[in-house]
């Protein structure tokens, strides 16, 4: 080859590349192993590089966080309110009983940013404005 052609295939740019698809290769099995543990879209959380956080943009949460801070910790409650009601009228996962929803009084609450006033262990939920909000229902901010 000449010497053009060898220098083109050892670029920093070429390295960089094939580096990137070997590891985006990685991370989809990795994804893969994670849907096969019941983890698939908390890996995908984890490995987005907008977020390195582990937080998705938009992306409720999938595992329950005990450790939150109340009146430090801040969360945005879902937008869609029919989804938002059908998550508090079931208990969260983990958790044994359903928050409830108040008819005509909690929907205000989504699509909003709070400061979590507290963290109920028991249902898995945060207190919202005086509302219990469970986990899943919320997007860490």
């Amino acid at each position: 080859p000449s010497p053009e052609c060898e220098r083109e295939e050892a670029s920093p740019e070429r390295e960089a590349l094939l580096e990137a698809f070997a590891l985006r290769d990685r991370m989809l099995a990795l994804v893969k192993r994670g849907d096969r543990l019941g983890l698939g879209r908390e890996f995908e959380r984890l490995l987005t590089v907008d977020h390195p956080s582990g937080v998705a943009a938009n992306a409720p949460m999938t595992v329950w966080r005990g450790d939150l801070v109340p009146k430090q910790s801040v969360v945005r409650i879902i937008d869609d309110v029919e989804e938002f009601e059908r998550l508090c009228d079931r208990p969260a996962p983990g958790a044994d009983d359903e928050v409830g929803w108040c008819e005509d009084e909690m929907e205000y609450l989504a699509g909003n940013e709070y400061t979590v006033d507290g963290v109920n262990e028991e249902h898995r939920s945060y207190q919202i404005d005086g509302y219990c909000v469970p986990f899943d229902a919320c997007i860490l901010v």
